[in-house]
């Protein structure tokens, strides 16, 4: 198959004649047109042509563009893009994306740097067998209309411009960037709302990449990292931060700490307050200002040092959500672990409301303990630890003694104070049985294990009267007997 194209010079004009009428009218557009004749067997070539385009050097060896971005080394490109061809003749535009397979347009980039381009060209009658048009095409100075949109480096300079020819409303936004201009050149400058007192004894050191570091004696050497004010702060791990406050050491990466004195926080990790350490990785330290190291003990861990207390307020509505909600979810895990050295208690509860101050679940089982608002307990069953092994001091109990005092002590029924039901109780008063039996914590108190010893007591005291008794009546009966046999004999 034999294909014939028209003179080099009759694509290079009408191309080069297109652009430029383009160009007068908007910015330089980024194709070029590339039109001839396609013939085969000398007949001209009529229906749908399957061209393949590349720009390449002129030995042929460098692609510097190809229509779908695939050819390399001067290579045919893999796909190819349909052109209706009639009576031989077509016309297409090299870079126009909205045709199929042209991928890539021509961008002013494409020429920069790129002198003397051809354009080499595959045809296919049937998008199967192609094949390549020689000679590659050379293309003048026609594409070169591109790199009109460029400016070479250091083209432009003060002597090619006049005083007061470029004003403001010329510079289009966003086209001159920080990177571009040289800083120490310029006038200080004060951002509005900023204002500055003093100098710098110890300049700011912004050492990373894309770091940025304000305040005296200020280091970001990690990349991205920020060191926002305060004195002495520094941000070592990429992406740290450091908000303010004196001191403070961003060392790993993603550490965070909002300000304050002396804290110090590793990767992925948080410190804030005073003096906290969050030496490991993923924790959350906050310390109060205590004249003391505060720090983390493991990873992934929330510590907080705050002598004050800490005060949680939050509306709840039963279990989801609650006011504090705490999941364990280790095997052997414990939820809550209280311990202090005061006289006071571990824990209060206190519920101004009708609703109870504690409830136990288990599993399926459901609720197994609660604790009434009134202060009744609720539960299947009460064990008091009563191994031998620990108890000592032991002494005997006089059990018809433990009976004769539980026959004195006065019991009645009655009603709490504060009870709101009409429920009635039965048993004895506190001060009475304390001092019947001198045992128990306190005057005001029984405790069930006293309550449990003394009615065993008594019960055995109760017994062995019986047992006295029985024995009595055994003899008085037998007695008895003996003297019925005596009256009947005399009879």
């Amino acid at each position: 198959m034999k294909h014939n194209l028209p003179p080099p010079t009759a694509v290079v004009v009408l191309g080069m004649i297109l652009l430029l009428s383009l160009a007068v009218q908007a910015q330089v557009p980024q194709m070029m047109s590339y039109q001839g004749r396609v013939t085969a067997g000398g007949t001209n070539v009529n229906g749908t042509g399957y061209f393949k385009f590349a720009l390449v050097n002129p030995a042929g060896t460098a692609t510097h563009w190809s229509n779908d971005g695939t050819s390399a080394v001067g290579s045919e490109p893999s796909g190819a893009v349909p052109v209706p061809v009639a009576n031989g003749l077509f016309s297409v535009m090299v870079g126009d994306t909205s045709l199929p397979n042209m991928v890539s347009a021509l961008s002013p980039y494409t020429f920069d740097g790129f002198s003397n381009a051809h354009l080499r060209v595959w045809f296919s009658q049937d998008g199967m067998v192609f094949d390549r048009l020689l000679p590659d095409q050379p293309l003048g100075s026609t594409p070169y209309a591109l790199v009109a949109a460029l400016v070479a480096p250091n083209a432009v300079g003060a002597s090619q411009l006049r005083v007061n020819s470029v004003s403001g409303d010329k510079i289009q936004n966003l086209t001159i960037t920080s990177n571009k201009i040289d800083w120490s050149t310029m006038p200080a400058m004060k951002p509005k709302g900023y204002a500055e007192n003093g100098t710098f004894a110890t300049a700011p050191v912004a050492s990373g990449d894309h770091a940025i570091a304000m305040g005296f004696g200020a280091q970001a050497s990690g990349e991205h990292s920020a060191v926002g004010g305060g004195e002495r702060n520094v941000a070592t791990g990429d992406w740290a931060f450091v908000g303010g406050g004196l001191g403070n050491a961003a060392l790993g990466r993603y550490a965070t700490i909002p300000g304050g004195y002396t804290n110090s926080a590793t990767a992925f990790s948080f410190a804030a307050g005073y003096r906290a350490k969050a030496i490991h990785t993923g924790s959350f330290v906050w310390s109060d200002m205590r004249y003391s190291d505060f720090s983390s003990t493991r990873s992934n861990q929330f510590a907080v040092r705050a002598g004050g207390g800490v005060w949680i307020q939050a509306d709840s509505s039963g279990v989801d959500p609650a006011a504090c909600r705490i999941e364990s979810t280790t095997a052997n895990g414990v939820g809550l672990h209280i311990t202090q050295s005061s006289s006071d208690a571990n824990l209060v509860l206190s519920n101004s409301g009708a609703g109870r101050h504690m409830r136990c679940f288990s599993g399926s089982a459901g609720e197994v303990f609660n604790i009434a608002n009134s202060g009744d307990v609720w539960g299947k069953s009460f064990t008091s630890w009563s191994d031998r092994n620990r108890k000592d001091d032991f002494e005997p109990v006089d059990a018809r003694d433990i009976l004769d005092k539980v026959m004195a002590l006065p019991i009645t029924t009655w009603r709490f104070k504060d009870q709101d039901s009409p429920a009635r109780h039965i048993g004895p008063m506190a001060q009475d049985f304390h001092a019947a039996f001198g045992v128990g914590e306190s005057e005001t108190g029984i405790a069930t294990v006293d309550a449990d010893g003394v009615a065993l007591a008594a019960i055995q005291g109760l017994a062995a009267e019986v047992r006295r008794m029985q024995e009595e009546n055994a003899d008085l009966r037998a007695r008895f007997d003996r003297l019925e046999a005596l009256i009947a004999g005399i009879e």
